[in-house]
């Protein structure tokens, strides 16, 4: 309990306690001042036993809310309404004192009582609808209870309830989740359960983050009946003394990450391995690209030369001088293939993506030209 607790409680005590010597000083006034007179004490003693034995109880009302492990508020409470009850009684005193001041009647005894008994039943009334008023939010209370028990009772995550005094934390109860889970946790739950993200989870440090500390989010780990299962801590502080410790369960989502991240390493081998194959294919490209440029179009180039010279060295109307003109052309054909095979390559491989206008009559006129002959 902090010094504010404390004192709540000792004021309300204190003021119960004043309240009872006030009034215990109306029999003792009377006792005093009748004590000479004859048979004075004895009757003065009978008629205070009642008030007297009234009064008492106010001080065993003090002393059991001062011994009692019951809430500050609930002193404070009882005195207010202590309090309430004198300032009640005096109104009736000083209504039913200025009525016989200003009307110079006494009142008769049964008057006096009647107006006590009318006076005690407003009262009466006025207490009835704070007492009806308290009932309500009693019952509202005790619904939001139940609901809360049944959350409590029937969650699938795991919660523990923890109350907090002097920077202590208690466990005071574990829903039937965590007891069936960790059925044989101790009285301190918290060394049953293995930190998963290097975040310690002990009861001084939910102690801590239950003071305030929104950084904290702890994973833990526990193995039970049901394999290995991964925890994620919530924290849910109530009023400041009582709180929830809340695991769920993430161990699905655990998976479903480690699966989607053991996919994305396939997926990275395989595009490194298909990265790497695309490198060897297009090494061997330019290998037989190499072959064709040096050997084959130097070898075109010679066939080329050869079949010019014959067709310049031939007649216009000789046969042979066609033969060779088409020689000629045909090895032009072949040479132009083989650059165009570089163009190729360079366009799979990605060097030299350019594009640039070209007039396609002209292409197919070659074509055609090269496969009418």
């Amino acid at each position: 309990m902090d010094l504010s607790d404390a004192r709540r409680r000792w004021v309300g005590v204190g003021t119960l306690a004043a309240v009872g010597l006030l009034l215990l000083l109306i029999p003792v006034v009377d006792v005093t001042t009748r004590i000479l007179s004859p048979n004075g004490p004895v009757a003065s003693a009978i008629e205070n036993a009642f008030p007297t034995l009234l009064v008492t109880s106010l001080f065993v009302a003090a002393a059991y809310l001062a011994r009692s492990n019951r809430p500050p508020e609930d002193a404070t409470r009882v005195a207010r309404w202590a309090v309430l009850g004198l300032v009640a009684g005096l109104v009736i005193i000083v209504g039913t004192i200025g009525t016989h001041l200003l009307t110079n009647y006494v009142l008769p005894t049964y008057l006096l009582a009647g107006n006590i008994l009318m006076s005690m039943a407003a009262a009466g009334t006025v207490v009835g609808f704070v007492d009806a008023r308290l009932q309500r939010k009693h019952r509202e209370l005790r619904a939001e209870r139940d609901r809360f028990s049944a959350l409590f009772e029937n969650s699938n995550d795991l919660v523990l309830e923890v109350e907090r005094h002097d920077g202590d934390l208690t466990v005071v109860d574990r829903n039937p989740a965590f007891r069936e889970l960790l059925p044989d946790a101790g009285a301190d739950p918290f060394s049953s359960l293995e930190p998963e993200n290097g975040t310690p989870f002990t009861r001084e440090a939910v102690a801590t983050a239950l003071d305030g500390d929104e950084s904290y989010d702890p994973e833990v780990r526990v193995e039970g009946d049901r394999g290995v299962r991964d925890f994620l801590v919530n924290l849910v502080d109530v009023d400041g003394e009582r709180g929830f410790v809340v695991l769920t369960d993430i161990t699905a989502q655990k998976e479903r990450q480690r699966l989607l991240e053991e996919r994305e390493r396939e997926l990275e081998r395989a595009a490194t391995e298909l990265e790497e194959e695309l490198a060897e294919r297009t090494s061997q490209l330019e290998f037989l690209h190499s072959l064709l440029r040096h050997d084959v179009q130097n070898g075109m180039m010679v066939i080329n030369s050869r079949a010019e010279f014959l067709a310049d060295r031939l007649d216009e109307d000789d046969d042979l001088r066609e033969y060779a003109e088409t020689i000629a052309a045909r090895s032009d054909d072949i040479s132009d293939q083989i650059d165009r095979m570089r163009t190729t390559l360079d366009t799979l491989t990605g060097e030299g993506r350019t594009s640039e206008r070209v007039d396609l009559s002209a292409v197919l006129e070659r074509r055609v030209a090269v496969l009418r002959e």
